[in-house]
């Protein structure tokens, strides 16, 4: 279930609002048609005034949870569901309680979540004309807000620097890159990858019993190169250098990629993901030292340019190709300098293959692999954060991409061209430094 896009579509609808200044109105219903939360943010920020209550609302529902900021993102759904129920259709409705559900879990208000979705998820069940699938993301919410609330709260501690060290280790016949930590996991050593593209932390079946992880009777649902149903498991105790953390919760999962030849090149058995890195507030990622801080308090830098994404609940830089937007997954545990879904390669067929080399590619991770075809680009030029670069190296989805490869994405090797790369998770703000 696409839910922004659902919200946007049916908002565009009900901003028929006479009495509004219209060009204002129109721009609303250009930016919900374009599901650019940053064209909505700059709307609301410079001429909400000029606009309907209902489109204000709206634009406050998504720019607040778009942009981190979570309790607008709650106020502004209560009072849509307030105010203007009786105007909206089932699909909105479904979409506002799922937006809500997954800023209630965000926010750690996991109990009062599962009441809310256990509640709207019974009064809808079984009633005609509402498939199964209408409701799918909530029953998912439902049951991690139950688990969630049943669990202590995970609780973080910053000692001296706040620092801990990485290493770039290279693995596979291409020399594959990731970030490795040493870690002490209930206090036995581990060296976990960190991975900004993995909502919340994994860890083998093996490796979870290797370190005294309690077992959560409950089941979820990962989706990574294939779907498996995991379980839940609780780390007491996660050391990271400066850094501990209390109350950890990993996906517990193999990661079996089903070939024998990519497996031995899978050569960990945990993974650090951002319910872990969100915590710290800021990372600093300093790659001329290898080390990555935390900050006392998360630094303010400017407007923010990272979003985060509804379903998967990871983070997107804006970025510039040639002055035209790109949403880029941030994602450390990728290994490519970059990679651009079909949208890309559908805008720039042409171009793109003129320009580009066609290779073939087969990409393990965890629990499949994927096999097909993609483009190449070399020395593609890219701004972020004011800073330019030039790319060695972007991926393009070709024609018979397969749907786990659509988002497009930046890998550890594109930030590392970099000194440093600060992520403010607060403020929602990605900084390069060269």
């Amino acid at each position: 279930m696409n839910t922004l896009r659902t919200i946007l579509l049916v908002a565009i609808a009900a901003l028929s609002c006479a009495g509004y200044a219209q060009d204002y109105e129109q721009q609303a219903q250009q930016a919900f048609s374009s599901g650019d939360p940053y064209a909505m943010k700059e709307l609301l920020d410079n001429h909400g005034d000029k606009l309907s209550p209902l489109a204000t609302v709206m634009l406050k529902s998504i720019t607040g949870f778009a942009f981190n900021k979570n309790e607008q993102t709650v106020e502004a759904v209560v009072e849509i569901m307030n105010k203007y129920q009786n105007e909206l259709d089932a699909p909105t409705i479904f979409s506002l309680v799922y937006l809500l559900g997954r800023c209630n879990d965000v926010m750690g208000k996991h109990k009062e979540n599962a009441e809310m979705l256990g509640s709207f998820v019974q009064s809808v069940k079984g009633v005609e004309g509402i498939p199964e699938d209408a409701y799918e993301g909530h029953e998912k919410c439902f049951i991690t807000s139950s688990i969630l609330a049943d669990c202590p709260t995970i609780t973080i501690e910053r000692h001296g620097n706040g620092a801990f060290p990485f290493v770039r280790d290279t693995v596979g016949p291409k020399r594959n890159v990731s970030l490795r930590a040493d870690a002490l996991i209930n206090g036995k050593y581990n060296s976990p990858v960190l991975d900004t593209g993995a909502a919340m932390c994994i860890i083998t079946p093996e490796a979870a019993e290797r370190y005294g992880l309690k077992l959560i009777d409950a089941n979820l649902v990962i989706n990574a190169a294939k779907a498996e149903v995991a379980k839940y498991a609780l780390c007491d105790e996660l050391v990271l250098g400066d850094i501990t953390l209390h109350n950890v919760l990993f996906a517990v999962m193999n990661f079996k990629a089903g070939h024998p030849e990519a497996e031995q090149y899978l050569n960990f058995d945990a993974v650090i993901g951002l319910n872990v890195l969100q915590e710290m507030g800021e990372i600093a990622i300093d790659f001329e030292k290898d080390v990555i801080a935390m900050p006392v308090e998360p630094v303010t830098y400017g407007p923010s340019n990272i979003t985060r994404s509804v379903n998967a609940l990871t983070f997107n830089l804006r970025a510039f190709h040639e002055d035209e937007p790109l949403d880029l997954l941030v994602d450390t545990g990728n290994s490519d300098y970059a990679f651009l879904g079909s949208d890309y390669y559908v805008k720039h067929k042409d171009w793109i293959e003129a320009n580009a080399d066609t290779v073939t590619f087969r990409q393990a991770g965890l629990n499949g692999v994927i096999i097909g075809t993609k483009y190449k680009l070399k020395d593609f030029g890219m701004s972020m954060d004011g800073r330019s670069v030039a790319i060695p190296e972007v991926i393009v989805a070709s024609s018979d991409k397969v749907e786990s490869l659509e988002e497009n994405n930046m890998g550890l090797p594109a930030m590392a061209l970099f000194k440093r790369v600060i992520i403010n998770f607060r403020d929602a703000y990605m900084k390069f430094e060269d």
